[in-house]
Order: structure tokens, then sequence, then C-alpha cells
């Protein structure tokens, strides 16, 4: 398949802002400049065509427990939860499948659970919200039938 150049250039600032360690960028002041550079890609090429890079980059790099809650860290800081993510279970799912279900594991369950409210709220999942979170009967992201059921899928195709 021939990218056009925008699609080439979505794809190199994509680099530029996953590749990064986010906790370095953190402790290291730069996470204003690349929240800005994120900011403008989306402003100049619109979420639906920034969104199946940024994606593509989540299946394709983040294959570790590791670089999934890099990437879920940067999504957030990106204003990724501001915008519709298409088929968000499937998104979400596949995180929680490198995670195998417990971000905990990986002291990320704080972004994981922010990501999840965040995304499926936006998505009209009303009982994914921060009320529900906080009070009983408390809304567990990792204990969604909807997300443990992508997961599940995902095993099962890597089975294979």
């Amino acid at each position: 398949m021939v990218k056009n150049s925008e699609q080439i250039f979505i794809i190199s600032e994509t680099l530029v802002l996953f590749d990064g360690n986010y906790e370095e960028e953190v402790n290291n002041n730069l996470c204003d400049e690349l929240e800005e550079k994120a900011e403008r890609l989306i402003e100049k090429n619109g979420w639906k065509n920034v969104f199946p890079v940024w994606n593509d980059y989540l299946h394709t790099k983040c294959t570790t427990p590791e670089s999934v809650l890099n990437y879920a860290n940067h999504f957030y800081v990106y204003y990724g939860c501001e915008y519709l993510v298409p088929e968000p279970y499937k998104f979400l799912g596949y995180m929680y499948y490198i995670l195998d279900l417990n971000p905990m594991k990986y002291k990320g369950t704080s972004i994981m659970d922010t990501l999840a409210i965040e995304i499926l709220n936006k998505a009209g999942y009303k009982y994914a919200n921060w009320d529900a979170y906080n009070t009983p009967p408390y809304y567990i992201p990792e204990e969604d039938p909807k997300v443990i059921a992508e997961v599940e899928k995902l095993r099962q195709e890597n089975k294979k």
C-alpha cells in the first residue's frame, strides 16, 4: 500500500510522540512540548486520520506491559480520551490482554482505570463513569465482561 505524504507525516510524528519514555519525559519537563505537538497533529490532520496510526502503533510497537503502560500514559496526555475511539472495547481489550487483565501488577492501574472510564464514557457506555468507579457497586474495568471478552478473543487468536 502506498502511503501519501499526510500519512507519512502522521506516522513520523506518532513515532516522535510515542517512542519516548513517558517517565523520563516528565522528569525532563518535555511533556508540554510533546502535548502541543500532539494537539497540533490532531488539529491539522483530524482525529479520524490520526487515531488509526496511533492504534496501529499500539498493536505493532506495544507488546510488553511496560510499553502498553507507556503508550497509555502518552495517549491520555495527548488528548486521546477527548475524542471518540472507534471500537473502544477492542482498543482497551488489547491493552488489558498485554497486561494479562492485571494492570496493578505493573503499577499501571490508575492510568488504565482512567483510560477505560474516559474512553467508554465518551463512547456512550454510561455505566463506566467516575461515580460508578468510586461508589458501590464499583465499576472495575478489568472485571468488565466486555473487556474480558476482548481479552479472551485475543488469547484464543494467539494460541493458533
